[in-house]
């Protein structure tokens, strides 16, 4: 059966803007300035700040306006991280090989150091302030989260950055001809859907199990 909404009822690029504070009230986190200074330290001590770190710096408080401290700091290093690597290696055709050029092989040698440094706390030889950054976040969050989620989130970074910087590895086509199927696959992975479902589960505290995760009615909504 099909149920009708009245005249004017009807969804509505307004009322999609959750950022109307008419239709959705903000709400920031307590620990919103104490929490942005440690993000800074962070950011600063690894020399990683870049040009929009202050605006990204102020949307974690928003986006996780209940967690802890504790969370809503690390979310926010992380989410430093991922801006860092987009606006220093990944914001420029060249070094994501979008129009078939191939990408520098120092890119990709670091976001792979940076992936082996996050996956197992590991610091890869030759690692620099990016690496050592991932690997202070895996020694921070590893001893209080599951160890099954910590795998599934460890993998999600993974594909994120390296699809960042190198969308060919993941099926794109320098001439654009990529499947639909495909290509809302890879919008997921770049913009970081999955880790923000991971980071869902983290900041409240709470893991979806596997059979969960992988049943065949969420892996078809996923896609």
């Amino acid at each position: 059966m099909v149920t009708r909404t009245k005249s004017g009822s009807s969804l509505s690029l307004h009322k999609l803007l959750i950022a109307d504070q008419s239709l959705a009230p903000l709400r920031c986190n307590i620990y919103a300035d104490e929490s942005e200074k440690a993000i800074e330290a962070f950011t600063s001590k690894y020399d990683l700040l870049f040009p929009q770190f202050k605006l990204v710096n102020t949307m974690n408080a928003y986006m996780y306006p209940d967690a802890s401290y504790e969370r809503v700091t690390f979310c926010g290093k992380l989410m430093a991280l991922l801006f860092h690597i987009d606006d220093v290696y990944a914001d420029t055709a060249e070094s994501k090989g979008m129009m078939g050029g191939s990408v520098p092989l120092e890119y990709l040698a670091k976001i792979e150091r940076s992936a082996v440094a996050f996956e197992t706390g590991w610091l890869p030889p030759h690692s620099g302030g990016l690496e050592r950054a991932f690997q202070e976040l895996r020694l921070e969050i590893q001893d209080t989260v599951e160890p099954e989620w910590m795998i599934r989130f460890s993998q999600d970074v993974r594909q994120h950055i390296t699809y960042a910087i190198n969308p060919q590895a993941y099926g794109w086509q320098p001439d654009g001809n990529v499947p639909f199927e495909r290509y809302a696959w890879l919008r997921e992975v770049i913009s970081g859907m999955y880790l923000a479902i991971d980071l869902i589960e983290y900041v409240n505290d709470f893991v979806l199990l596997p059979h969960v995760v992988y049943h065949p009615t969420i892996r078809r909504l996923q896609q």
